[in-house]
């Protein structure tokens, strides 16, 4: 009998893409509240979320989970949206060029990817089937469903 904990690894491995999985993979949703997952091998090893206070907190997430890849949901301003982003100075956008910033000084490449095409496929039963889903930590959910994405769908040399 499968359990769930396994049930995402044998998941993946079905998928086989033919293509390793990184070594390390950290995945980052960006926001006031940005959510983490890390996936080591593919297997989803931590996840949280955390308040962000200033840009340095990009940095020290990168050097407490050395990442050997990094994943991040990106941003866009949409026309539906710009009355809500009229003076704002979108901390969206700066906490993803902090991100970059500090992947870049690291030599860890990033991959963005948009929210709405991730979500399309990584919906909450499905994380739930494959054992990863957190209940209570939405921003830590985004960031699983970005990492699950990418092992899946995303062409790796």
């Amino acid at each position: 009998m499968r359990t769930r904990r396994n049930a995402w690894s044998e998941f993946l491995k079905r998928a086989g893409r033919g293509s390793s999985p990184p070594a390390s993979l950290l995945c980052l949703d960006p926001g006031e509240t940005t959510g983490w997952a890390i996936f080591r091998n593919g297997q989803l090893t931590g996840s949280g979320q955390f308040r962000v206070t200033n840009s340095l907190v990009f940095d020290k997430i990168l050097d407490r989970l050395e990442p050997t890849h990094l994943v991040v949901e990106n941003y866009r301003i949409y026309p539906w949206k710009s009355k809500q982003h009229q003076w704002s100075d979108v901390p969206t956008l700066r906490y993803i060029g902090a991100i970059q910033h500090a992947a870049a000084l690291r030599g860890v490449p990033i991959h963005m990817q948009m929210a709405q095409l991730v979500k399309t496929f990584c919906t909450n039963t499905k994380l739930k089937s494959w054992g990863l889903y957190k209940e209570d930590k939405k921003h830590a959910n985004d960031a699983i469903r970005h990492g699950c994405y990418y092992l899946l769908f995303v062409k790796r040399k």
